[in-house]
């Protein structure tokens, strides 16, 4: 069995020891905790298993030869590189170890979970340990759906969440009625501030 999590959501935020929880493949994004540009992705590979790839586009640096280089990573590098989006999440990555990112997104969410929590009828999809909990707050407001939401704050408030599924349709089954037609999303991140939060509040206060 092969373990592969999706860290795109908490790689550069938390510290994940691989070995120690049996991770075979750390899937990653640069344009979100990484704070690179979009259009680039990657995996740390802590396996012995051998990926074979389907479609290649090419054999990559030895455009002479049939089949890809064996040797790692260029194996599975075809084509160019996206250079302009491996230096700018390099410097993202070199950006975040200067900085204190982890203590301020981990104050901005207890605050804003502390904030929503006041609220009457919403629902709030946390973990119980709130030193566990950092970036990322989903919701509901009961009597609307989640796009409802989103197209709210966004006209009426100039609020940017995101609604829908999250690319995990099935997590919004297991969580309740609820959610399994969609949650708000609330993305906090480095630049963000209390006064942001505050806004969100009022705002959700306003259609409740």
């Amino acid at each position: 069995t092969l373990v592969i999590v999706d860290a795109s959501q908490a790689l550069g935020l938390i510290n994940i020891d691989m070995k120690n929880i049996d991770i075979d493949f750390l899937v990653f994004a640069g344009h979100k905790t990484m704070y690179g540009p979009f259009g680039i992705g990657g995996y740390i590979y802590n396996s012995d298993y051998e990926l074979k790839m389907f479609s290649t586009g090419g054999t990559g640096s030895n455009s002479t030869d049939l089949h890809m280089p064996k040797e790692l990573p260029y194996r599975y590098e075809p084509g160019s590189y996206n250079i302009e989006a491996i230096f700018g999440t390099y410097n993202g990555i070199k950006w975040i170890e200067s900085n204190n990112i982890k203590e301020k997104e981990f104050e901005l969410t207890k605050y804003c979970v502390e904030k929503l929590k006041k609220l009457k009828n919403i629902e709030l999809y946390i973990p119980k340990d709130n030193e566990k909990h950092i970036g990322i707050i989903s919701f509901n407001l009961l009597g609307y759906k989640a796009e409802e939401v989103a197209s709210i704050l966004d006209e009426d408030f100039n609020i940017c969440v995101r609604a829908g599924h999250h690319c995990a349709p099935k997590v919004g089954a297991f969580l309740g009625d609820n959610a399994k037609y969609g949650m708000v999303r609330v993305s906090l991140g480095y630049f963000n501030t209390e006064e942001d939060i505050d806004k969100l509040s009022e705002a959700l206060e306003e259609l409740l």
